[in-house]
């Protein structure tokens, strides 16, 4: 787990913010890794939850349903171009994450909302958009 991960999420889980996890990685496979780091989420929608794969915005739509939320109320957090592309075209709040991506260039040109270089930087994204709410 990348360092600022535990504290991220810590923070993430004291402020009640659900998390769902979207993923291009088959079920068993993502269940296991957010079992073994102790990652806990709302919802996980993976590769074979959505007909059309990322970067079309299907699976961050149901993303949506699950958490019963609005576009505008929602923050979506990718190391990839596809995560980011996926995000705005659902109009969803989008971080590009730099750390252990190998698309970093691609990041940074992406039309994300933020582009940030660490985990414990999430905070500060989620401190600075739920504060706007």
């Amino acid at each position: 787990m990348y360092e600022g991960i535990k504290e991220t999420l810590e923070h993430i889980y004291k402020r009640n913010i659900r998390v769902c996890i979207v993923t291009t990685s088959p079920r068993p496979y993502a269940s296991r890794v957010l079992a073994h780091f102790g990652i806990k989420h709302s919802f996980l929608i993976d590769y074979f939850d959505v007909s059309n794969r990322k970067p079309h915005p299907e699976s961050f739509l149901r993303a949506l349903t699950l958490l019963d939320c609005e576009c505008c109320d929602v923050i979506s957090f990718g190391d990839r171009l596809i995560d980011i592309t996926a995000g705005k075209s659902a109009n969803i709040k989008s971080v590009a994450c730099t750390w252990g991506s190998m698309e970093v260039q691609l990041l940074m040109t992406s039309e994300a909302d933020f582009i940030i270089d660490k985990p414990v930087e999430i905070i500060d994204v989620i401190d600075k958009v739920y504060s706007t709410l």
